[in-house]
């Protein structure tokens, strides 16, 4: 991976998630362009509530607020540029969701977000949602509490699906960083192609059958994260499975959003 688009919350976990994406292009050796959404309509407050409180409309403080997070975003982008002689974009004005993941995330290896908790408001669950579904991209996430990538240990889990496939691709460019690569998955699928592809890439690859053919997807999500964590791992990469509607969480499958919402790793995904 050459280019990474980092996509940062701005207020929950903000702080975190920019630190995760220098940390991420340092260890990769990629190039680092940072955006924030334009989530203004997730947080409508009546001005003379900021009137009161503040003594100047919610709206000047709220902008306030907003320039002084996207400045110390920038300083570290800087910092991090500098002292490690990675290339990249800070862009200044938050974009919207829809921009931000096609005309942008598009042009990019990969793209770097938050988990997408509630916290992190409306707007930036659906820039996950257009992320994982829409950019034809693979989606790094990173959970609030994690601000450096280590490539210590990979856990791939492999379904003989389009999306684990999907997923395999994305995780190959990176896959010679990583001291060693866990290969899992449930049922008897065909490893020996996976491994062999991933071993051309530079990967040191062991393989792992998972059981649990009788358990349903959001508990096969809980086997996934409880064996990557048993082993280990520094990064879990698997296939995101789902149709984007929105009548669940991100409109992911069982077993992906169980994962999605409760891996503690960072999170390599690919539809």
């Amino acid at each position: 991976m050459k280019s990474l688009l980092a996509v940062p919350p701005l207020w929950s976990g903000g702080e975190e998630a920019v630190a995760f994406a220098c940390s991420a292009a340092k260890q990769i050796g990629a190039a680092l362009d940072i955006v924030f959404l334009d989530d203004r309509a997730d947080y409508p407050v009546l001005a003379s509530v900021g009137e009161a409180m503040y003594g100047m409309s919610h709206e000047q403080r709220d902008t306030e607020e907003r320039l002084e997070l996207v400045e110390a975003a920038r300083q570290r982008h800087a910092d991090m540029a500098s002292s490690s002689n990675i290339a990249g974009r800070f862009i200044d004005e938050p974009l919207a969701a829809d921009q931000v993941m096609t005309s942008l995330a598009r042009l990019q290896d990969a793209i770097l977000l938050a988990r997408p908790t509630e916290q992190v408001g409306k707007t930036y669950q659906e820039a996950t949602r257009i992320a994982i579904f829409e950019s034809d991209r693979p989606v790094l996430l990173a959970p609030g509490s994690l601000q450096d990538l280590r490539l210590g240990h990979a856990f791939v889990v492999w379904s003989d699906s389009t999306q684990a496939a999907g997923a395999v691709r994305a995780f190959a460019q990176l896959a010679g960083k990583f001291e060693r690569v866990t290969l899992a998955g449930f049922g008897a699928p065909d490893f020996e192609p996976v491994e062999s592809f991933l071993s051309r890439h530079g990967a040191r690859v062991a393989v792992r059958p998972l059981a649990g053919d009788d358990l349903s997807a959001r508990q096969r999500g809980r086997v996934v994260i409880a064996e990557a964590c048993e082993t280990g791992a520094d990064m879990l990469v698997m296939g995101a499975f789902g149709d984007g509607r929105l009548d669940r969480l991100l409109g992911l499958g069982g077993s992906t959003e169980k994962v999605v919402t409760s891996c503690p790793l960072a999170l390599l995904l690919a539809h």
